[in-house]
C-alpha cells in the first residue's frame, strides 16, 4: 500500500469508492451519484490548502481522505474537518488508520490543531449505518463531543450527526498562521 496526494487521474476511482456509499448508505447525505468531473471540482477547492490523499494498492486507489476548514472565519485557522473513505471491499485492513496517520503528519507540520469530523449514526444499527466508524475513530483518539438529532434523511428515515474531535498540536505551540499545504508538501513525497 502506498499513500500520496491525489490527482485529477484518482478522480473516476474515487467517484467508485464515494458513490457506492451514496447508493447503498446512510454514511453521506447525498442522493445522487457523482462523475469524476464533479469529485475533480470539489477536490480542486480543497487542494488550494489542504492535503486531499489517496491510498493505492498497485495501480488502485483503495480510499482516500481531505480535510478542509472547519468554519471560514480567521479564529478557525486552527481546525479543520476531516472525510475519509475507504472501498467498500477493503474495510478494516488498516487503510483508514494509514490514510488518518499521513494527514495528521502533514496538518501538524502546516500548524492545525484541531481535526473534527462529523459521522452519520442512529439511535440503533441498520442497514444503512451501524457505529464501526465511531467505534474507528474513538480507537485512533477522538472523543464525541455532540449530536445534531434527525439532521440527515435518507431512505426514509431520520439519521444523526456525530462530531468527534481530536487535538493534534498543542494549543500553546501555534504558530501565527498556518502554513498553506502547498508550501510543504513536497517534503512527504
Amino acid at each position: 500500500m502506498k499513500i500520496r496526494d491525489a490527482s485529477k487521474n484518482d478522480c473516476q476511482q474515487i467517484a467508485q469508492i464515494y458513490n457506492y456509499y451514496i447508493e447503498n448508505t446512510a454514511i453521506t447525505y447525498e442522493y445522487e451519484k457523482l462523475d469524476d468531473k464533479e469529485i475533480y471540482r470539489r477536490m480542486s477547492s480543497i487542494v488550494e490548502k489542504f492535503p486531499y490523499l489517496v491510498c493505492l494498492d498497485g495501480e488502485n486507489v483503495v480510499g482516500y481522505i481531505y480535510c478542509k476548514q472547519y468554519i471560514e472565519r480567521e479564529a478557525c485557522l486552527y481546525s479543520v474537518e476531516a472525510s475519509l473513505y475507504v472501498d467498500h471491499n477493503h474495510i478494516k485492513m488498516g487503510i483508514g488508520k494509514m490514510l488518518y496517520q499521513q494527514l495528521i503528519r502533514r496538518l501538524e507540520k502546516m500548524g492545525i490543531v484541531n481535526l473534527y469530523v462529523s459521522i452519520s449514526c442512529c439511535a440503533r444499527n441498520d442497514e444503512y449505518v451501524d457505529d464501526n466508524s465511531i467505534n474507528f475513530h474513538k480507537h485512533l483518539g477522538f472523543r464525541e463531543v455532540g449530536t445534531f438529532v434527525n439532521c440527515g434523511y435518507k431512505f426514509n428515515r431520520w439519521y444523526n450527526l456525530c462530531w468527534m474531535e481530536k487535538t493534534i498540536s498543542e494549543y500553546d505551540q501555534i504558530k501565527k498562521e498556518v502554513t498553506n499545504y502547498n508550501l510543504i508538501k513536497d517534503e512527504f513525497c
